[in-house]
């Protein structure tokens, strides 16, 4: 099946990731056009094979050894014409400083949509160390048949040479036959974290992962039957303590004590195969968020015409008629599912909606406080860390990834339960900021913590998947763990669980820490409802339009429509001494909302804005805010939210 490139282009954060992901990798990574011509290597090929790529056009040729081109460009030539080619190929090249070594390459095409070939990316390993081993080893089981009619101190000489020789190798070297282990040197031992005399009295199998098994023994059964050339499998081991690893397998047929074996080499591979995961993962989510987060924006812009309609059918009704209490209902669901977008939104983009330097204290304490009213059978156990650090968070989102967490929590104690919360201020260096996938510098812990049933591991794994819930069909949407994962991340910091089953569950949250002081919150104020001042309404959902322009009659207030980013600003070139507000969309194609709103602003510097979207706030929008705009709706919004933020911009001024 041909992979045909998909337009799309991710976020600077991403590219980020990916680069640094690359750059750290010890492989060779590189692409190259339908010519043959480099158009991309990674540091590690740079030091192998081009020494720089700035001074012009490289052949893939001009470093391949003579030998190995006319090869070279047959396999080109195979993938501009889709023809599948042999994967990996071992070949040799000619290095910067005039020397020779042997690489293991893996090439795949990228075509456009109309089946050319458009671009080869590749994955090369450096296998000289591989091949020098497997040479010398291939010489050493040869001579060990030959030594056998040799004088014993003949023997003992030459054992000793490549005794020396095996046991300071870097990769596991061991030999199999029947499936029994035989001769394993030091590094064996220690990847597989079994001594050499366990290792004498294992079988190979019994140290394969059983859904591997299968995989492996075809591999080898291959191998010893000489109808494959030696090559490599990644699979998954157990070692002796339990601990399940990843480790790339090679073999090779051979003769010991005058019957078959095979002389295998073994690397751990785990941390290589946790970057691909870290690395597939990312992209699974980037895809089902940009799915998610479409479809809560279209369904916003719906639920506000239900909205809308709800809002002026109630102030054309007495409280006593029939239909106004389903006319409450039909608002109470709009609501449910406003919340339900919400989280497919904090899912998808992580939204901030409004940022402030906030105490952490004040928000857990807040939310458990909430939280446990309404479930007497949890204990909740606080530990707030003294002098707890500020953060810069949406207070909002913040609160609905706890009460998810506690949700999750109650759900885990059905009979009552201990729920443990606390906070502390942690700095974290460079070598822990790798292993939790954070920058350096201060941040502030939160733990929640339960004594419920636990999380089995296959579940575990899975738990901030989009869509994903242990509970019945109809009674959860697997959104809370996802949208909590999203919300974290979107905030600079990370989450992570560990549980054991049966042996309660604790999740840890870590947020960047601020040096702003908190801020207080302060209640609304109450604003008149009505005005009579012109209005521009600038969406390009014509249901939106109308409903919002409906609202604004009803209250006093004289309206524009404008569909389109670029009619706004035609409006109000022409009519903006009489405009006094714009509500402005900020997702409108050909002409964005924050491209309006430097077109309008540049016009009049003190024109007045409310943002409105179906989306969550992303970097465009809070950029426009930062800037001076004077307020935000989220979608959908009744008309006393509509008529309370006109009247809170419009009176500020």
């Amino acid at each position: 099946m041909k992979t045909v490139l998909q337009d799309r282009k991710p976020n600077t954060e991403e590219l980020v990731i990916y680069r640094e992901i690359v750059a750290a990798l010890e492989d060779v990574v590189f692409s190259h056009d339908p010519e043959g011509r480099l158009t991309y290597i990674n540091p590690a090929g740079e030091e192998l094979l081009v020494s720089d790529l700035n001074s012009g056009p490289v052949e893939f040729s001009s470093f391949v050894a003579p030998e190995f081109v006319k090869e070279a460009y047959r396999r080109t030539d195979c993938q501009r014409r889709g023809e599948p080619i042999e994967q990996p190929w071992d070949l040799q090249v000619l290095n910067p400083d005039g020397t020779r070594s042997w690489i293991q390459i893996r090439t795949k095409p990228i075509y456009n949509s109309n089946g050319e070939l458009i671009q080869v990316y590749g994955v090369a390993r450096n296998i000289q160390a591989r091949k020098n081993l497997e040479h010398q080893l291939q010489l050493y089981a040869q001579h060990l048949e030959r030594l056998v009619d040799e004088r014993t101190r003949t023997l003992r000489e030459s054992e000793e040479k490549y005794r020396l020789l095996v046991e300071h190798a870097n990769d596991a070297v061991f030999v199999t036959q029947n499936g029994t282990i035989q001769f394993p040197n030091p590094k064996a031992t220690s990847i597989l974290g079994l001594s050499a005399e366990d290792l004498l009295r294992t079988r190979f199998d019994d140290l394969v992962h059983p859904n591997d098994r299968d995989h492996v023994k075809d591999f080898q059964g291959l191998i010893q039957a000489g109808k494959a050339n030696p090559d490599s499998i990644a699979y998954r081991m157990r070692t002796g303590a339990g601990r399940q690893i990843w480790v790339e397998l090679n073999s090779v047929s051979i003769r010991w004590d005058g019957l078959p074996a095979l002389l295998n080499f073994l690397r751990e591979i785990t941390e290589k195969k946790n970057l691909e995961q870290q690395l597939l993962q990312a992209q699974k989510m980037e895809s089902i968020g940009t799915l998610a987060g479409g479809i809560a924006h279209d369904f916003n812009n719906l639920l506000m015409g239900i909205q809308g309609n709800v809002s002026l059918g109630l102030l054309e009704i007495d409280s006593t008629q029939v239909i106004y209490e389903n006319l409450k209902n039909i608002e109470k669901y709009v609501r449910s599912a406003s919340e339900l977008t919400r989280q497919l939104l904090g899912f998808a983009r992580g939204g901030k909606y409004e940022v402030k330097p906030t105490d952490l204290n004040t928000v857990i304490k807040d939310s458990a406080s909430m939280f446990g009213r309404t479930r007497k059978e949890v204990a909740i156990h606080l530990d707030m860390g003294p002098s707890i650090w500020t953060v810069e968070v949406d207070r909002a989102q913040i609160e609905q990834v706890l009460l998810n967490l506690y949700v999750n929590a109650w759900q885990a104690m059905p009979g009552g339960g201990q729920l443990f919360l606390a906070t502390e201020n942690v700095t974290i260096g460079p070598e822990a900021s790798r292993s939790n996938n954070l920058n350096s510098g201060r941040y502030v812990k939160i733990t929640v913590a339960d004594t419920g049933e636990g999380i089995d591991e296959t579940i575990r794994q899975r738990i901030f998947d989009p869509f994903f819930t242990t509970r019945e069909l109809g009674r959860g949407t697997g959104l809370g763990l996802a949208s909590a994962y999203g919300i974290i991340k979107n905030h600079g910091g990370v989450i992570s669980v560990s549980s054991v089953k049966g042996g309660g569950t604790t999740f840890s949250i870590f947020l960047p820490a601020s040096t702003k002081p908190a801020s207080e919150e302060k209640p609304g104020k109450q604003t008149k409802k009505e005005g009579r001042e012109m209005i521009l309404v600038v969406d390009d959902e014509e249901l939106v339009i109308n409903i919002t322009q409906k609202m604004l009659s009803r209250m006093g207030y004289r309206s524009i429509a404008a569909r389109s980013g670029g009619e706004a600003v035609d409006i109000y070139r022409e009519q903006g001494g009489e405009i006094d507000l714009i509500i402005l969309d900020m997702i409108m194609p050909e002409m964005s909302g924050r491209e309006t709103y430097d077109q309008i602003s540049a016009i009049n510097p003190d024109a007045r804005f409310i943002v409105c979207s179906g989306y969550s706030v992303d970097e465009k929008a809070a950029d426009i805010l930062n800037r001076g705009c004077s307020g935000l709706l989220q979608k959908p919004f009744d008309l006393n939210q509509l008529s309370t933020k006109i009247r809170e911009v419009l009176d500020s001024c």
